[in-house]
């Protein structure tokens, strides 16, 4: 098994969980608890990252995964070769075809779901960055600060220094890409805790030494965020210029 393995599985099998069941003072309880199962085996497993992250040029980061009870997704039940296809292969290439263009997420009854909004804002916005149609999974993969999934960012706030010093840098060192591209102000404020980066909106890092890469980072808004228009701010030409040397 590869390192990277090692890691998704240490993350799907984050001992916090179990620890914030029982101790409602626990920092993660917050978020662990919304998910209101009532055995660990019911328990929709944390996200490591959702992608190849040892080939994408762009990794993603998010605030956590958003929780749905209808989407096929692993229980902390299923087998380490589940988890990892699942979470790897998770926009292509896997044992099942758990998400459809990128955007529709596979469902328990085996249908899909309607385009998830999230998923359809991080593709357009690496379109943006690549000058091409992407290619989910590959061209670009996301992951998290805060790992358990809930509704409305439940618990992410009391979650996030935990959660973030535990993984988010080991998360990073384990990614190929060299752009990172940080979501909304959750991920920001635990990019700038762990990395020491402050950036404004649409503005590149210099670049930093993350496990044997160089990275710059990038913030931007959330793809659920709604601007003045309505819709999330779209990358200017001059920002993207400036991304794309990085995808090297």
């Amino acid at each position: 098994m590869v390192a990277r393995h090692d890691l998704l599985l240490e993350i799907c099998r984050c001992p916090n969980v179990k620890a914030a069941r029982s101790d409602n003072g626990h920092p993660c309880a917050e978020v662990v608890h919304s998910q209101n199962v009532r055995t660990l085996n019911e328990f929709q497993v944390p996200s490591p990252w959702v992608g190849q992250i040892h080939r994408a040029p762009i990794l993603f980061v998010s605030s956590n995964p958003s929780i749905s009870e209808t989407e096929h997704h692993p229980t902390w039940r299923k087998s380490a070769d589940f988890k990892i296809d699942y979470f790897e292969n998770h926009f292509s290439g896997g044992l099942q075809e758990w998400t459809q263009d990128g955007v529709r997420t596979l469902q328990r009854d085996g249908s899909y779901s309607r385009p998830v909004r999230f998923f359809s804002g991080i593709k357009r916005i690496a379109e943006e960055i690549l000058g091409h149609q992407p290619r989910p999974g590959t061209d670009y993969a996301l992951t998290y600060v805060v790992r358990c999934k809930s509704r409305s960012e439940i618990g992410v706030r009391q979650a996030a220094v935990e959660c973030s010093s535990l993984y988010l840098e080991r998360t990073v060192a384990a990614a190929k890409a060299r752009l990172i591209v940080v979501l909304g102000n959750r991920a920001h404020e635990a990019v700038s805790r762990e990395f020491g980066v402050v950036i404004d909106q649409g503005h590149i890092s210099r670049p930093m030494r993350v496990g044997r890469r160089d990275r710059c980072f990038v913030y931007l808004a959330h793809p659920s965020a709604r601007g003045k228009a309505g819709r999330p701010r779209r990358l200017t030409s001059g920002e993207i210029r400036r991304l794309q040397p990085h995808l090297a």
